[in-house]
């Protein structure tokens, strides 16, 4: 019995020799924590933090967070309340039947928790009408595109504790039935994936992933390009699928709830489908594609639209603005807005369910005062122009000031007439 207790202390002792060693060397490879963390800093030790206590407190947060080997301990624990007791440790994810891993909110807005409401949905659609007329005048094809949420098409795989009513109004609900009565093209991937569904034997959603799988946003996108040439009257290279392999490894981002779960094994024992594609290059490239979109776009981003486009934008969240090449990005306040708008052959304007309680994440009344209240700005002007240049006393008035201050007619008209409209308005 005394070995034993020695051979414990020996042990204990290395652990905690080997994590000193780690901390400040690190000569064994662990790899980091995922997702987003603020680790504490070290403290400065003064008097007054010593004697009020908040000195201790605060050097041991920076001592826990820093142990060696702290990422794999995490892990492990992640691991067994997991394995053991049914429990993600990440308070944003939940375990649902069948292994089925759901963000929190995801859940929450399926049931109606996030719904802003029909007026504000109605005025939003108003605009986007608004928009796409302008659009349309410029041969500029706008495509509203309803990503799929988890809790939609899995609902029969939520926890028992987070079931809600689904009789309740939602985001999805409204911006579907309203966007239906009008002339938008709208691209409902939720409703069409709850649709096949019942005879799809592959994953739409994998049981640790919160965005589509790489398999289904792939047909999404197939079925996207046929839509975007019929709209268009443009002829696009396709996708041809050439066969479907089945294996048990999974590739980005089909478990992307999974690894910010932090666990030991990142494997649910599921199997993964994954197409083997190309894409025609029957016809040439041309135009270019702006995507507004929420994360749901970014495997699309990297799925080779350019063998279709000449250019694409993938403008995230409205913010950062990724190019072809998305290493160099810029923002949107970086950009002529408008102006891409006018100049693009196809924008998509493209959310999940979780996300459109922020629908375009300020686009569309951007798009609004760009592409519509100020087209109509410049119309009242140039009427109110017609208006002044039609009083020959007024004229006369003008041509003298104009003459005085060394500037063209037109433009000191051009002036009187935005003076005025500012005025009425």
């Amino acid at each position: 019995m005394r070995i034993v207790k020695y051979m414990l202390f020996v042990l204990l002792v290395a652990g905690m020799l080997m994590s000193a060693i780690q901390k400040d060397r690190h000569p064994f490879e662990i790899k980091p924590l995922n997702g987003s963390f603020v680790l504490a800093e070290e403290p400065t030790l003064t008097t007054t933090n010593w004697l009020d206590g908040s000195f201790q407190t605060q050097f041991d947060s920076y001592l826990e967070q820093h142990i060696g080997f702290r990422p794999f301990f995490v892990r492990l624990n992640n691991q067994l309340e997991y394995s053991v007791f049914n429990k993600i440790s990440n308070e944003r994810v939940v375990k649902g039947k069948a292994d089925y891993l759901f963000e929190r909110w995801v859940i929450n807005t399926y049931y109606g928790s996030d719904f802003v409401g029909i007026e504000k949905i109605e005025k939003q659609v108003t605009k986007l009408r608004a928009i796409d007329s302008v659009l349309k005048s410029r041969s500029v094809q706008l495509i509203v595109t309803l990503a799929p949420g988890k809790a939609d098409i899995y609902p029969e795989n939520i926890p028992n504790f987070m079931i809600g009513d689904d009789k309740q109004q939602t985001n999805y609900k409204v911006y579907r039935d309203m966007l239906s009565e009008t002339e938008i093209t709208v691209f409902d991937v939720n409703k069409w994936f709850l649709s096949i569904k019942p005879e799809f034997d592959r994953n739409l959603f994998t049981k640790g992933g919160t965005h589509w799988s790489r398999d289904a946003a792939l047909i999404a996108l197939d079925s996207l390009f046929r839509l975007i040439e019929f709209e268009t009257e443009e002829p696009r290279n396709k996708i041809q699928i050439d066969g479907i392999t089945q294996i048990q490894i999974p590739k980005s981002p089909d478990i992307d709830i999974l690894k910010i779960s932090n666990l030991l094994f990142n494997n649910l024992n599921t199997d993964y489908y994954y197409a083997d594609f190309h894409y025609e290059k029957t016809h040439p490239k041309k135009g270019k594609l702006i995507a507004n979109s929420d994360s749901f776009f970014w495997i699309m981003f990297g799925s080779s639209l350019r063998s279709s486009f000449t250019e694409v934008k993938y403008w995230y969240y409205f913010n950062t603005v990724f190019p072809d090449n998305y290493k160099h990005p810029v923002t949107v306040k970086d950009i002529a807005v408008g102006k891409e708008l006018l100049e693009s052959d196809v924008v998509l304007l493209m959310s999940s369910p979780a996300n459109l309680k922020k629908f375009g994440w300020g686009f569309i009344d951007k798009a609004y005062d760009l592409l519509v209240k100020n087209i109509d700005e410049e119309l009242a002007i140039e009427q109110i122009t017609l208006t002044l240049k039609s009083d020959s006393s007024l004229v006369a008035l003008l041509k003298k000031e104009a003459a005085e201050k060394e500037i063209m007619l037109d433009s000191i008209i051009r002036l009187e007439a935005e003076n005025l409209y500012k005025k009425r308005n």
